[in-house]
C-alpha cells in the first residue's frame, strides 16, 4: 500500500466517524440534515455550536501530513470529483500555488462526499497505471 492509499484509508475512516457523529448531533437537536437548516430556528444555532471531535481529529490528521502527501490527497479528491487524471489535477494545483491551509479547508468542506471522491480518484489512478 502506497503512502497515498494509506492516507486515504485513514481519512475515510475519520470522515466516516465524523459523519456518524454529525447524524447523531442532528438527531439530538431534531434536525433533518437533508432538508437544510433554518437560521431563524434556535435548534439550528445550538447544533452549529456543537463540536464534532472526529472532525477535529480529521483536521489534525490532515495538518500532520507532509506537504507533498497533503497535496496528493487534495488533488486525488478533485480527480475523483471531476473525473480528471490525478496528474492533471496535481499540475493544475501546482500552477495555482494553493497552500496547505487551503487544501485542508477544501477537503473538510467536502467531508460528506469525501469517501466517494477519494474512492473514485483511486480507481481512476489505478486505471491510468494499468493503461
Amino acid at each position: 500500500m502506497s503512502n497515498l492509499e494509506g492516507h486515504v484509508k485513514k481519512i475515510q475512516q475519520l470522515a466516516d466517524l465524523a459523519d456518524e457523529i454529525d447524524a447523531k448531533l442532528d438527531d439530538l437537536h431534531g434536525l433533518d440534515r437533508w432538508v437544510g437548516l433554518s437560521f431563524s430556528d434556535t435548534k439550528t444555532f445550538d447544533r452549529l455550536f456543537e463540536i464534532n471531535v472526529w472532525e477535529e481529529k480529521l483536521q489534525k490528521y490532515l495538518e500532520s501530513l507532509p506537504q507533498e502527501d497533503l497535496r496528493q490527497v487534495h488533488a486525488l479528491m478533485y480527480s475523483g470529483r471531476d473525473g480528471h487524471l490525478l496528474q492533471e489535477m496535481l499540475d493544475y494545483f501546482d500552477d495555482s500555488e494553493i497552500d496547505a491551509e487551503e487544501c485542508i479547508e477544501a477537503i473538510l468542506d467536502k467531508r460528506m462526499a469525501l469517501k466517494v471522491f477519494l474512492t473514485k480518484g483511486l480507481a481512476s489512478r489505478e486505471e491510468a497505471e494499468i493503461n
